[in-house]
């Protein structure tokens, strides 16, 4: 079945582009706005998780992920773990 919707998409996808479907048009930009932002929803929660190394058991799993992710979304992994970790541990206080 998944095999199934991602050949239909992929389908769609390269017809748009094979019949220049107009990029200004409403229905398009609709359209890339919901799927862009629910895959960047998708990514930021995934990046969260890969911070605090829950995403898979393997910890270098975590690590590499998190820095494609990062990378993905100009963001650096270390930076956003240490700077997340620090968050963590000052809940709840003035």
């Amino acid at each position: 079945m998944r095999q199934r919707i991602l050949t239909i998409s992929l389908g769609l996808v390269a017809w748009c582009l094979v019949t220049h479907w107009p990029a200004d048009h409403w229905i398009t930009v609709t359209f890339w706005t919901v799927v862009l932002a629910y895959l960047f929803f998708c990514l930021t929660s995934l990046f969260h998780e890969a911070a605090h190394q829950t995403v898979v058991p393997s910890r270098w799993a975590n690590i590499w992920g998190g820095r494609c992710i990062g990378t993905l979304m100009f963001v650096s992994y270390t930076a956003y773990r240490e700077t997340h970790i620090r968050h963590h541990a000052y809940l709840n206080q003035p």
